[in-house]
């Protein structure tokens, strides 16, 4: 699909811009069924950036199911929860895109304005109240159905028609190696080598209708823990001006089979991710 990867000086400058700083993990409160949340700290330097909260399988599973019991099994809000990219269980980085989404719609419903304006920007904040302390489960079910059909209309609106939640791009082995490449020259610690856990690559824009090119600035940043569906998005600066899609990796199939699901965001990717969301 015709790669174009990072040279080693764009590599350095990327480097520069902001190194990846340390994912650090926290434990829930015990008496919640939701026992693990990773949460990512910011980049240093102008390319702030916000870690979409990766969550086990077992995790997606429990907020899936909260959230499916009061859907329509024919709309894509359910299918996406039970049959994320055809996985008994939704891939977590996938499904949270989803519900992250249904759960901001659902925190001005169940939320004070005071708890809102508390709350912050992260997903985890979000889930730490609505999820934790059994908001979302003890919902109105027709409020529940209003997000879900708000997250339908807002991805379909900005993925357009042909996104029916399968969309899926094959990555070869190549286009990996150039990512890890990348990496190598922005000298980032040598866990990112191939196969180890904690891997992380950059991927770029699906402008190709054949595949992912590998882009010359930095689009997304990819953190992947290899033998698991464990995933953490990293929305970082430095496409301006670009329409782009930012790219999670379904580690579900053998390496050499990875695929990655593309959702389109803002011309501009930079900031917090709330600020590219409804």
């Amino acid at each position: 699909s015709g790669a174009v990867f990072l040279s080693d000086e764009v590599g350095a400058a990327a480097g520069k811009e902001g190194k990846l700083s340390r994912l650090r993990e926290s434990e829930a409160p015990a008496n919640h069924r939701l026992r693990r949340i990773l949460a990512g700290e910011e980049l240093d330097g102008p390319g702030a950036a916000l870690v979409l909260s990766d969550v086990a399988d077992d995790q997606a599973e429990t907020v899936a199911a909260m959230l499916n019991r009061h859907l329509d099994p024919a709309s894509l809000g359910a299918q996406s929860l039970s049959a994320w990219n055809g996985a008994a269980v939704p891939d977590s980085a996938g499904a949270a895109f989803f519900w992250v989404l249904v759960l901001k719609y659902l925190a001005k419903a169940l939320c004070s304005e005071r708890e809102l304006q508390k709350l912050g920007r992260a997903p985890t904040e979000l889930m730490a109240i609505l999820v934790a302390e059994g908001r979302v489960e003890n919902a109105e079910p027709a409020l529940v159905r209003d997000a879900a059909a708000r997250t339908e209309e807002f991805l379909l609106a900005s993925c357009g028609s042909e996104w029916r939640w399968e969309r899926v791009c094959q990555v070869d082995r190549e286009h990996i190696l150039g990512s890890m490449e990348l990496f190598s020259s922005a000298g980032l610690p040598a866990r990112t080598q191939m196969g180890s856990p904690g891997s992380i690559f950059q991927v770029g824009l699906a402008d190709d209708p054949d595949g992912v090119r590998v882009i010359t600035e930095p689009c997304a940043r990819l953190i992947c823990d290899l033998g698991t569906s464990h995933a953490a998005m990293v929305l970082a600066g430095g496409v301006s001006g670009v329409s782009s899609s930012v790219h999670f990796a379904d580690q579900s199939a053998s390496f050499n089979e990875g695929r990655l699901t593309s959702f389109p965001v803002d011309d501009d990717v930079q900031g917090d991710l709330s600020e590219l969301l409804p």
